[in-house]
């Protein structure tokens, strides 16, 4: 989540760690939580969001592959990472709440693929089902308005034309 120094590191290897397209700053957010229920001692119930890319409401992101796991990659020389068959077509997120009744609702290729009953402090999910398409996640305020919501800069797709890249999009709830 640093910046990446590109001396001594070949080019082919850069256009998978590429800072512009990759970024994964959404994830501060919840590394700042973390870092301060940790220092107080406090459980993952006891979190709250905090640091300055939160809100009053939340602190969260969430996280996908801009390809599917049986992506052919072909026009990737390096063709699929080490350990791809261990990957899941997943819409995951965490989300940090100060108070309870809230829900999330995740949505894949313009499809509600599921709803989440969500608690007070660390809320983690790994959701299947991620389709072709826009990826979004919405928290929904007790009354059933979206109060925050993420959505990702890349749409996912069945396979690639270039850079087999099983690394994350991540996007930041605002």
């Amino acid at each position: 989540m640093g910046n990446l120094w590109s001396e001594g590191i070949p080019d082919y290897i850069l256009s998978y760690a590429n800072q512009d397209s990759w970024d994964h700053s959404g994830w501060q957010s919840l590394v700042a939580s973390f870092i301060t229920a940790y220092k107080k001692g406090g459980s993952a119930s006891s979190m709250v969001p905090v640091g300055k890319w939160s809100t009053a409401t939340a602190a969260g992101s969430m996280w996908y592959r801009t390809i599917l796991k049986n992506a052919a990659c072909n026009s990737d020389p390096l063709r699929k990472p080490e350990g791809w068959q261990a990957a899941l077509d997943a819409v995951n997120v965490a989300i940090v709440l100060p108070g309870s009744g809230y829900k999330l609702r995740v949505t894949s290729g313009g499809q509600d693929i599921q709803t989440l009953s969500l608690v007070s402090g660390l809320n983690y999910a790994s959701v299947p089902g991620m389709k072709t398409g826009a990826q979004k996640v919405e928290l929904l305020n007790p009354s059933g308005g979206v109060a925050m919501a993420a959505s990702g800069r890349v749409d996912v797709a069945a396979d690639t034309s270039g850079i087999c890249n099983f690394n994350y999009q991540v996007a930041a709830f605002a």
